[in-house]
């Protein structure tokens, strides 16, 4: 899903924090551009240099330009996997967990290209050339989807979703009881776009938050009996079985003790995400220039003119009608127009409030002028003076440079 920008005019836009085990964190972060395969591994949990089990696969890793997921902020750089037949890609895990802990991983994808008949491309542990151990991968199976990969190899369960190339989704798996011993146990997957990664974040990120914000999500109950199904002294592998060639990338690979522990942080939710959030509106910025009071006032301009609340120039909710035009000294409401007195007598002045750059509002504002109301420009040579409200809001007066006997101004705000 994609994030809406809109803009609306008044006439007159992998850091990480964990909380629990992190085991496993590959970035692609300090290695030479070029092929994967021979370079000693530079992630956390990690040991050795990365192999090919087979030689129809090549991973180029690029150290700058991973991949890019909504507001999550991520380091480094991503591989490339081309993949031909049953291959794989390997590097030996050095982190331990005890056995029967649940493990939980994510990463994201990109696809660029998929065989049109049968292939898959993911992140297993153990994973072989007659054995996929334990893990996720996105296939091109029966239409596009993903599947858990378990330890037994007896057991893949498909599940259709969208996979859309050149889009960057991220995978979460949880696996219960690994190294166990004989047993049904649970596997979980979820894929997530951006969108419902950051509604996933905003409610609370636990299990579920992404039952409720998944593009897919599957289970399968499993035998863990297997010795590939440990996690000591394993490998972390990447590939898989294609029929034709696949190419797509991978990057911020997690593997830890619980969902916060390989949960990426993203940069903190900004006041608009925050506003859509706490009034129930689409967190794409699709529903930012409804008006639900049938009033006039877009949900953006009430956001940005603080227009929501309980004092004077506000509304409790953004169903109640609210056309109050800001006061004098006031601190909510629609821009006000006036001309100027002194230096300024003759010239158009616009009056709004503006949150502060520093306050995170995620969104931009921009005084605009006319002479004839056919085109809009932001007049470089107006003036702007400021007068501070509290830590988040500012009370602006812009003043024209055209003393004219005709002239319009407008403020217009958009989302980041």
């Amino acid at each position: 899903m994609k994030s809406t920008i809109v803009k609306a005019c008044l006439l007159a836009s992998f850091a990480y924090t964990s909380h629990a085990t992190l085991l496993v964190e590959e970035s692609f972060t300090g290695y030479t551009d070029g092929v994967l395969e021979g370079q000693d591994a530079s992630a956390t949990g990690l040991t050795g240099a990365w192999s090919a089990q087979e030689q129809n696969i090549s991973g180029e890793v690029t150290s700058a330009g991973g991949l890019t997921f909504g507001s999550l902020v991520t380091s480094g750089g991503a591989v490339t996997i081309t993949n031909n037949g049953i291959h794989y890609l390997s590097c030996n895990i050095s982190a331990t967990s005890t056995a029967g802990n649940t493990i939980w991983v994510s990463y994201l994808f990109n696809n660029t290209s998929f065989s049109v008949s049968a292939s898959d491309t993911g992140v297993t542990v153990n994973g072989v050339a007659n054995d996929g151990g334990w893990g996720l991968q996105h296939h091109s199976y029966f239409g596009e989807g993903f599947n858990i990969s378990t330890a037994d190899n007896n057991t893949y369960i498909y599940q259709a979703s969208t996979v859309t190339l050149d889009t960057t989704y991220i995978m979460v798996g949880k696996f219960d009881s690994i190294g166990a011993g004989n047993g049904a146990y649970l596997y979980t997957a979820w894929q997530l776009d951006a969108a419902g990664f950051a509604a996933f974040k905003l409610a609370g990120g636990d299990e579920a938050a992404l039952d409720a914000n998944a593009i897919a999500v599957t289970s399968v109950t499993t035998n863990g009996a297997y010795a590939n199904g440990t996690f000591n002294g394993g490998t972390l592998t990447l590939g898989g079985y294609n029929e034709g060639t696949s190419v797509g990338l991978i990057d911020e690979i997690r593997f830890g003790t619980d969902l916060a522990s390989v949960t990426p942080t993203g940069a903190p939710a900004n006041g608009l995400q925050t506003f859509r959030s706490n009034n129930s509106l689409a967190a794409d910025g699709s529903q930012d220039l409804l008006t639900p009071a049938n009033d006039g006032v877009a949900n953006l301009l009430k956001y940005a003119f603080n227009m929501l609340g309980t004092g004077t120039g506000q509304a409790a909710t953004l169903t109640a009608p609210n056309t109050a035009t800001l006061a004098a000294n006031g601190s909510a409401g629609l821009p006000f127009a006036g001309i100027g007195t002194g230096e300024a007598a003759g010239k158009l002045q616009l009056t709004y409030i503006r949150r502060k750059p520093a306050s995170n509002s995620g969104i931009t504002y921009a005084v605009e002028f006319s002479s004839a109301l056919a085109s809009w420009a932001v007049n470089p040579a107006a003036t702007e003076t400021m007068m501070s409200i509290d830590a988040i809001f500012e009370r602006v007066t812009v003043t024209d440079s055209a003393a004219a006997t005709r002239r319009f101004g407008r403020v217009c705000v958009t989302n980041q």
